[in-house]
């Protein structure tokens, strides 16, 4: 595949590479193979790109033919070099233990911790674990704080717990000292908007009557002013007393805010 690039779609070019680069993390968090990009590939293996319109469904077509030009060298630059990515620890792994003689890792437990970013490939890693040792599985996480869903995570793997592991038990843990009552509720409504979260009442001792204030700003330009008067008012909240903040941004590029 050749594309001819005017200088000022560069940008635009190297965002259009992200996406296939994402779509890659997907293709193999997902366990699809190469087939499954085919222009006539099944419904189910492009849920997230098939759309309901004549248009949108000629623009998947014109993003699966790039993605699959984009994985495909991907693959065979990583082969050519003898490299392994993430997916590929993943992948392989499940191929190795699937491989493998019953009973010859032996484990009697296996723990995984913030199992609310697990993908069907390390699903698949695990359940080869399980098949070969027999072992006990206990799993932490909470499906509130599942945020990776760009990189190949699928949060219904967690809320469908028991649907690929039998005989699951549940125990919940609800009480909170981070954060106060108000808080938890604020960020409880917010998240159970999503009908894919699983309900649940966050408890905790401590109160703030106004856990969130929002303060407004006018385009990137402006945000540096608004810190400032965030600033302002929590000095004055604590009566001109020495005061720590935490600052948390999206991206990297925050930090240019408060430079």
């Amino acid at each position: 595949m050749i594309i001819l690039l005017q200088p000022d779609d560069v940008v635009i070019a190297l965002r259009l590479f992200q996406v296939c680069i994402f779509a890659q993390f997907h293709i193999l968090a997902q366990l699809f193979d190469v087939e499954s990009l085919r222009l006539d590939c099944p419904v189910q293996t492009v849920d997230a790109i098939q759309a309901k319109t004549a248009r949108a469904t000629l623009r998947r077509r014109c993003f699966l033919r790039l993605a699959k030009a984009v994985y495909e060298r991907y693959e065979r630059k990583l082969s050519e070099e003898r490299a392994f990515d993430f997916n590929d620890m993943i992948n392989k792994a499940a191929l190795i233990v699937e491989g493998l003689p019953s009973g010859a890792l032996g484990y009697a437990y296996v723990i995984v911790d913030e199992y609310q970013d697990v993908s069907v490939s390390r699903i698949r890693l695990l359940k080869a674990i399980l098949g070969n040792t027999g072992a006990h599985l206990f799993c932490v996480g909470d499906d509130w704080q599942s945020i990776f869903r760009f990189a190949g995570s699928d949060v219904s793997l967690f809320t469908r717990f028991g649907e690929h592991f039998a005989h699951a038990a549940e125990m919940r843990i609800e009480n909170t000292y981070r954060n106060s009552q108000e808080l938890l509720d604020a960020m409880g409504r917010f998240v159970t908007m999503n009908p894919a979260q699983l309900p649940k009442k966050l408890k905790s001792a401590k109160h703030c009557d106004d856990p969130i204030v929002p303060i407004s700003y006018n385009g990137k330009e402006d945000k540096p002013r608004a810190l400032r008067e965030a600033a302002r008012s929590i000095y004055r909240e604590t009566g001109g007393r020495a005061a720590t903040v935490l600052l948390l941004g999206r991206t990297k590029y925050d930090e240019t805010t408060v430079k």
